[in-house]
């Protein structure tokens, strides 16, 4: 039997990993889409943050890491952190125990499995790996994370954070500015623009998508 075509999400700043092109060149379909969290969507429940060492400790002095996974955790059922490289402690800024901290917090407190990955292309073997696995369980690629949700407030923030363009935190201050997807809904683009973060093209985009009319055939494959 002919073995499924497997297809993925990236982010369209891993183009300059070169994992792209390696994917590729495996036979996978690679999807180039614009991704609020992580970089590799393997399936609707599987979303993996990719880093190099270098990146991973640079991300621990600015804090970064932590806002991303907590935003991996909430919208995923299967999130997973790869570090891409073995010489963590060799990398310059952050003390080995404080690298051993962020790992067990990691693990620990967010429950998020930790890869380590040699170099680029033993990156693209575990996507692979991966992705096939998601594929036998027939989890289809789907930018809508099918996670059940922990809380009502958590289903809100799942559900308006699947609209194009929005991401955790504009979601965030939307809900905590307006409280209902209702009143979301009655907002003007002028209302909306009160809210933080949210400017002329994003109300616009926000009241477009509110109010556009659905077209069967446009789902039908």
């Amino acid at each position: 039997m002919k073995e499924k075509t497997l297809t993925l999400i990236a982010d369209p700043k891993e183009n300059r990993s070169g994992i792209i092109e390696s994917l590729q060149e495996r036979g996978v379909v690679v999807r180039v889409e614009h991704l609020e969290i992580g970089d590799y969507l393997l399936s609707d429940r599987c979303c993996v943050e990719r880093k190099t060492a270098e990146d991973f400790v640079s991300s621990i002095k600015t804090k970064r890491l932590f806002r991303q996974l907590k935003d991996l955790q909430v919208s995923f059922e299967r999130p997973l952190l790869l570090i891409e490289g073995y010489h963590l402690y060799q990398v310059m800024g952050v003390h080995p125990a404080g690298i051993r901290g962020a790992l067990s917090m990691i693990a620990i407190s967010h429950g998020i499995p930790v890869l380590f990955s040699k170099d680029r292309e033993d990156t693209v073997e575990f996507l692979v790996t991966i992705a096939r696995q998601e594929g036998v369980l027939q989890r289809e690629v789907s930018l809508f994370p099918k996670k059940k949700a922990i809380t009502p407030s958590h289903e809100l923030e799942r559900i308006l954070g699947s609209f194009p363009g929005i991401g955790p935190r504009i979601t965030r201050e939307l809900l905590s500015h307006y409280r209902t997807l209702g009143e979301i809904l009655s907002a003007s683009p002028r209302e909306l623009k009160k809210v933080p973060l949210i400017g002329d093209k994003k109300a616009q985009r926000i009241r477009e998508i509110l109010t556009r009319a659905y077209n069967p055939e446009e789902t039908t494959e």
